[in-house]
Order: structure tokens, then C-alpha cells, then sequence
């Protein structure tokens, strides 16, 4: 039953996964539009950087007050931190389950 809710943990994760890919990716072509000097201004600020990973991560896309790409980037940080939780989950279920 324990390998059960891994597996559930994981799927929870790919779902995460998922829709912070597709709301990350509209996300940075907002913030490419529309805040082009915030974007240049980080060096090697891609998409799937770790500056970037973690600008997105602790929220700091807020400090640039822009209603729209808040409502873009909410949902990938969400999505994102969902992922995170759904792997950790999974790996202490693995872990308990090869400890008994």
C-alpha cells in the first residue's frame, strides 16, 4: 500500500511538472514582451536556469508589479512547488517501504 501512494506521489509530481512547463514557458515570453530590461539584465536567465528556477520559486516575479504576469507565474510556481513536494513524498514513502 505504501509503494501505492509512491506512485501516487509521483504522478503527483509529473502533473506538477507539467503545468509548470506550459505556464513557465507563457510566462517568460510575458516577461520577454513586456519587461525586456528586467529580462536582459539577467544574465543567463532561460528558461530552465537555475536563477531562474529560483527567481520563480520565491516569488520575486511580485516585485515587478505587473498584475498579468503575476497570474501567469503564480500557477507555474504553484505547479513547480507541487512537483518538489510530490518527489520528496514519493522518495520518504520508498524509503519507509525498504526499511520495513
Amino acid at each position: 500500500m505504501i509503494l501505492f501512494f509512491a506512485l501516487i506521489g509521483v504522478a503527483f509530481a509529473i502533473s506538477g511538472v507539467l503545468g509548470f512547463l506550459f505556464f513557465w514557458a507563457m510566462a517568460q515570453v510575458h516577461l520577454n514582451d513586456r519587461h525586456a530590461a528586467a529580462a536582459a539584465a539577467a544574465p543567463g536567465f532561460g528558461f530552465a536556469s537555475p536563477r531562474a528556477i529560483g527567481w520563480l520559486l520565491f516569488g520575486q516575479y511580485r516585485g515587478l508589479g505587473d498584475a498579468r504576469l503575476d497570474g501567469l507565474a503564480l500557477p507555474a510556481q504553484v505547479c513547480l512547488w507541487a512537483a518538489i513536494a510530490g518527489l520528496i513524498a514519493a522518495g520518504a514513502l520508498v524509503a519507509v517501504e525498504n526499511l520495513a
